[in-house]
């Protein structure tokens, strides 16, 4: 027992010290136009976090390092972000003077610009049953069949280029679209179903096509090959007036055939006929195959 209850009182000064006051900076989003990643300087955010001279400023990839203060990013002046990635950046700034220190974050998207393989413009023709319309929508297998992401872009038509930039007067009968003229050049621009993927112009062709009746084959560069290339065909058959198949191609045929066989032995002047697909139809038919007399 204490005799005097009243004087159990001690004083012990406290110091409160706070943490630097710092803002959230910008996020950053960007397009990669085809280089697949994209270089940042990350020192360009110091104005915007914290003016003070008092303070370090450092940038890690998880929060747990930020909070700690561990395995801060080296390359701060060229820090590389892959193309269609999103990449959350952690801030730790740290008052040099008191020791406390404040985490924030931001985030890059480098976004992909797709079909940026594409150098010329695309070309579709006609519909093989109603000659003076085109199906805009067809497209889309079009380019399902040479770029896997097709599936994450959406296409919108347009008669102008100036239309496509502004998002304009689009065209809205895609499956029964009448051109004015063959060939008609379109602009088609392609946006992303999410924000990895940055908008792109390009073009479409129609063509009214029309399949040679023949080809003379003499090396002038006129007509020599059976020249389908503007149908995109996916598969070639050519027979000779008795049924038999006497040459043969799949993807990717242009004019290859120039009348021979399949083992490249030139076949003698005559009637032919052909079968060839397409993505969307199948044409048949003859040509004549007209070769100089030696």
């Amino acid at each position: 027992d204490e005799v005097d209850e009243g004087n159990n009182i001690d004083i012990e000064p406290v110091f409160l010290k706070f943490s630097p006051v710092i803002n959230t900076p910008n996020d950053i989003t960007t397009c990669d136009e085809g280089k697949g990643f994209m270089l940042f300087d990350l020192t360009d955010k110091y104005s915007e976090i914290n003016t003070d001279n008092n303070v370090t400023i450092t940038f890690h990839e998880t929060k747990d390092d930020a909070e700690k203060g561990s395995n801060r990013i080296t390359a701060v002046t060229n820090y590389e972000v892959k193309s269609y990635t999103s990449k959350v950046i952690w801030v730790r700034v740290k008052d040099n003077v008191n020791g406390c220190a404040a985490i924030t974050f931001f985030t890059i998207t480098v976004q992909m610009m797709p079909f940026t393989e594409l150098n010329k413009p695309l070309m579709l023709c006609n519909l093989k049953n109603d000659p003076s319309t085109v199906n805009l929508s067809s497209v889309h297998l079009l380019l399902s069949k040479m770029f896997p992401y097709m599936n994450e872009i959406d296409l919108n038509f347009y008669e102008t280029e100036n239309d496509a930039y502004n998002e304009v007067r689009q065209i809205m009968n895609v499956t029964n679209y009448k051109p004015n003229t063959f060939p008609k050049l379109v602009w088609i621009r392609t946006k992303g179903k999410n924000n990895l993927w940055c908008d792109n112009i390009i073009q479409l062709q129609f063509n009214d096509c029309v399949v040679p009746k023949g080809i003379s084959p003499n090396g002038d560069g006129m007509n020599d090959g059976f020249n389908i290339e503007i149908f995109n065909p996916i598969e070639l058959k050519i027979f000779n007036r008795y049924g038999m198949e006497v040459y043969s191609h799949g993807v990717g045929y242009l004019d290859q055939w120039k009348g021979q066989d399949k083992s490249n032995r030139e076949l003698p002047s005559g009637t032919y006929y052909y079968i060839f697909k397409t993505l969307f139809d199948t044409y048949l038919g003859y040509v004549y195959v007209i070769k100089e007399v030696k």
